[in-house]
């Protein structure tokens, strides 16, 4: 439910706050009072284009804000929580449009962008414009029309994954068609030289780390040398050896070391490092032994390694991700091997998708027909309510199954609609008249309306081009569209606004260089002169009087 409506700085409207009642609530006023700005301003909070014009003069920015009640919306209060924008069962839309361009909008105090008060309009709000009953002339329309009237939301959604499996399905067998079969030869041609050519110093790959390691050692062979024999003679040496010293420093403590604890310690101490003294000086000479000049083994070295970095360098990689190189290339070779049977599998798998999507289309074929059958009598009932006593209507699914598979089916929907009998029914554009249309329209809603309608309808000017007792057919029926949940009508039809359960007013105010807008519910008296005023431009005593007996007619009919 619609619980409030606060427009600052929008159009001449300075500072309006209005808060909403259930049921059914017309809106009416002199012309140009500013009805239409109050649809005008729902239409921006969810996400019609921002014009900047719409910003009332002198003033920097407009400012909107709506405050829904969503305790009859569940699938609003689902799609914010998925959105993580929900608030304990209300919801605040804000909207803001500067003076000099440009928009932001708020959904319970985030941000949010105008896809998604789109998004969320569609849970929340059904607004018709004045132009609105054109979009019955739009195929995709016509097709919304039935599919929320009835059909089951699983039966639309296994079409629509249906159709989407198999354009996934079309897409890589595109990929794989997309090179031309010389590029793939040349491709595999080249790919397998690549391979042959890392496959060949494969081996030497996996030794890459030891192989530098050991050039590294005979590249430095000498001085190598020179320094582990330095290190050798300072630890052995008879005399002046590290050995030699320490093994006196020991003689010396083993002498006292029994006399305090303190010395004992010393003592084990110098003991380990003489046997790690020993351990080094036994591997330094065991290093120098093995440590010998070999140039024809620093020749094969630098040969082998050589023949690695010009590879390297010829895939323009470091010469330790050849290895990696190496397994990219053959997965990529069996890939392309692997594609001539992969299309094979696609093109399967594409039959099958097809003769699926085929199943699932013609399920939903079949629903759209019962619903639409249904909608029919219905509406051409309601249109008849309307003032066209002889009118024919007949919803028609065609079914082409030729089509490619679209994710809304392989069905049209057409309007075939005769005004008076004995001429052949047509489709609607060529037909109705703008008034017809707009009756059809009205007459489609109410007939489409289920348990998953919108807690909200807003028509504007939905009766333009009726009068009399058809006026009161349409106050009737947007009476009945209230049950449950609020709508509200711009209008100029007295006859329609009997059947309101509120009735709210606009007025303009010329102040000076200054207009603005008013808006106040009327109530009894007030109520009654407003339609007096509607019905005949003034009020009198007639025209009062006509009112009181118009709206004691609609209670009547309203049950």
């Amino acid at each position: 439910m619609l619980n409030a409506l606060h427009i600052r700085q929008f159009a001449i409207i300075d500072d309006l706050a209005l808060e909403f009642r259930p049921g059914f609530t017309v809106i009416s006023g002199e012309t140009g009072a500013g009805k239409s700005i109050l649809v005008d301003a729902l239409g921006l909070i969810f996400g019609q284009r921002a014009d900047s014009t719409l910003v009332r003069h002198g003033a920097e920015r407009a400012e909107l804000n709506a405050s829904f009640d969503l305790q009859r919306a569940p699938r609003a209060e689902r799609w914010l929580h998925r959105q993580e924008l929900d608030a304990d069962g209300e919801c605040m839309i804000r909207r803001t449009v500067k003076a000099e361009g440009g928009s932001r909008a708020y959904i319970n105090g985030s941000p949010v962008t105008v896809q998604q008060l789109q998004q969320l309009a569609g849970y929340l709000i059904d607004l018709h414009g004045q132009h609105e009953q054109q979009r019955l002339l739009q195929p995709g329309a016509r097709l919304a029309l039935i599919d929320q009237a009835g059909v089951e939301p699983a039966v639309l959604t296994a079409c629509r994954q249906a159709a989407q499996h198999i354009q996934q399905l079309q897409q890589e067998l595109d990929t794989l068609s997309s090179q031309s079969n010389e590029q793939h030869e040349q491709r595999v041609e080249l790919l397998r030289y690549q391979l042959q050519e890392l496959e060949s110093v494969a081996e030497l790959l996996e030794q890459l780390p030891q192989l530098e390691q050991e050039h590294q050692n005979l590249s430095h062979v000498e001085e190598l040398q020179l320094s582990a024999q330095s290190a050798l003679t300072f630890l052995d040496n008879d005399e002046h050896g590290v050995s030699h010293l320490l093994q006196q420093a020991l003689n010396n403590l083993q002498n006292i070391a029994g006399y305090t604890p303190e010395l004992a310690e010393i003592l084990q101490m110098l003991e380990e490092a003489n046997v790690n003294l020993q351990e080094a000086g036994s591997s330094l000479s065991r290093y120098l032994d093995n440590l010998e000049q070999n140039p024809e083994r620093l020749d094969s070295i630098d040969r082998q390694l050589s023949r690695i970095h010009d590879i390297a360098r010829k895939h323009r990689v470091p010469a330790g991700e050849l290895q990696t190189l190496l397994i990219s290339l053959k997965s990529e070779l069996d890939l392309l091997g692997q594609s001539d049977q992969r299309r094979t599998e696609l093109k399967q798998m594409i039959t099958d998708a097809l003769s699926d999507y085929q199943n699932k289309a013609a399920q939903l074929s079949r629903q759209r027909t019962a619903v639409a059958e249904k909608l029919s009598d219905m509406a051409q009932s309601i249109v008849r309510r309307l003032g066209m006593t002889e009118a024919r209507l007949q919803i028609v699914v065609s079914t082409q199954s030729d089509r490619p598979p679209a994710t809304h089916g392989q069905d049209t929907v057409d309007i075939q609609f005769s005004a008076n009998p004995g001429q052949p029914a047509k489709a609607l554009a060529k037909v109705a008249s703008g008034g017809e249309l707009s009756r059809i329209g009205l007459a489609l809603m109410v007939a489409a309306q289920n348990d998953d309608a919108l807690p909200a309808m807003i028509f504007d000017e939905v009766d333009a081009g009726i009068g009399g007792a058809t006026a009161s057919a349409v106050g009737e029926l947007l009476a009945q569209l209230s049950d449950g949940r609020q709508a509200f009508c711009v209008t100029h039809m007295a006859q329609v606004a009997a059947f309101a359960d509120n009735h709210l007013q606009v007025t303009k105010q010329v102040t000076g260089d200054s207009t603005t807008t008013r808006h106040a519910y009327l109530e009894n008296d007030q109520r009654l002169d407003e339609l007096a005023r509607m019905l005949s431009g003034n009020v009198t005593d007639s025209s009062r009087q006509h009112a009181v007996e118009m709206v004691q007619a609609a209670r009547k009919r309203s049950g």
